[in-house]
This record gives C-alpha cells, structure tokens and sequence, in this order.
C-alpha cells in the first residue's frame, strides 16, 4: 500500500499496481469489508468526499503509460448504490508526462500537487465534468534538475490559503482569489 484516506468508517487504500481499493470498517478492525476496486497503472493517493452533491473519490495515477493515456486525476464514484459506484465517471490532465503527488477536496473543489505542473484547482461541482478554474506553476525548468518526481509534492488549504510543499523551492503560501 502506497498511500490512504479515511473518510469517516471508510479507508481507501491505493495499491500502487493493483489499484484503489475501498474497505469499511464500522463493524470493527477484526471484520473489514471490502466495498470495491478500481484497477489502475498507478494508484498513488486518493481523497474522498462530497462535490456536486455526490459522494466522490478523486485519485491520482501516476502510472504514465501510453495505455492509460499518461497520469491523470480520475474522479471516482464513491456512493455504494450507484450503479458505477467504484468505477471511472471523470477525469482530468494536464500534461500526460506529469503526474500527481497529492491532493484534497474542499467543497466543490479539488486541489492539485502535480509536480512539474504546479497547483491545479479543479471545479468538480459536476464531477462526471472535471474544469481546471486555477493554476500556479511552482517549478522552474531553468533550475530543475530533470527529474521526474520533482516539484509541487503536496499540499494543505487552510481558509483561504493552500500551503504548498516544493521538494525545489520549499514551502510557498499562495493566497486563494475568490
């Protein structure tokens, strides 16, 4: 396991290679129940929550592969009696040769690390429709080293500021224009 969430008694857990898988425990630790999966090239990171007024999951692949298309953030639906619960319903990229590190959900909006891309902010108030209404492009090709994993890693929205960790500048605080 690569990385989790936990979304009240829900844990997603992303399997790198095997995908995201979504498991329940309110009956307790000792009985687990595996709601579903999702495979993918990569799964690196997922944050659930509610846009648009559906329960959504939005996750990170990071497998940059010509199959899938290059990384991307898939928005996953997340609403156990949907009839696509667990399955693709959008999507979002915007360089297939960049992936993504991290990102959270605040209200209708997902915030985006996306390493040599800087910050994304999507508007998911209709989730099956991801739209970029933002960017801030942290990385600098001049000074970069080259490599593949470098840049915006992750991220944190405080009110109206997002806290952005740079594995190349550091921290930068970028204040949010509504």
């Amino acid at each position: 396991i690569h990385d989790i969430h936990v979304d009240g008694t829900r844990i997603y857990a992303d399997k790198t290679i095997d995908g995201v898988v979504g498991v329940d425990v309110a009956s307790g630790f000792s009985t687990p129940v595996e709601l579903g999966r999702i495979k993918t090239s990569y799964s690196h990171a997922t944050w659930a929550g509610t846009a648009g007024g559906r329960k959504i999951a939005i996750h990170g692949d990071e497998g940059m592969t010509a199959s899938e298309g290059g990384a991307f953030l898939r928005v996953i639906d997340a609403e156990e009696t949907s009839p696509t619960f667990m399955k693709e319903i959008g999507r979002y990229q915007s360089r297939k040769s960049v992936g993504i590190h991290n990102m959270t959900l605040v209200g209708d909006r997902a915030y985006v690390a996306y390493y040599q891309d800087g910050i994304r902010v999507l508007d998911l108030s209709n989730p099956t429709q991801p739209r970029e209404i933002a960017h801030y492009n942290t990385f600098d090709v001049a000074t970069a080293p080259g490599m593949s994993f470098e840049g915006a890693l992750g991220l944190v929205v405080v009110g109206d500021l997002i806290y952005v960790a740079d594995d190349l500048r550091g921290l930068l605080v970028l204040r949010i224009d509504s």
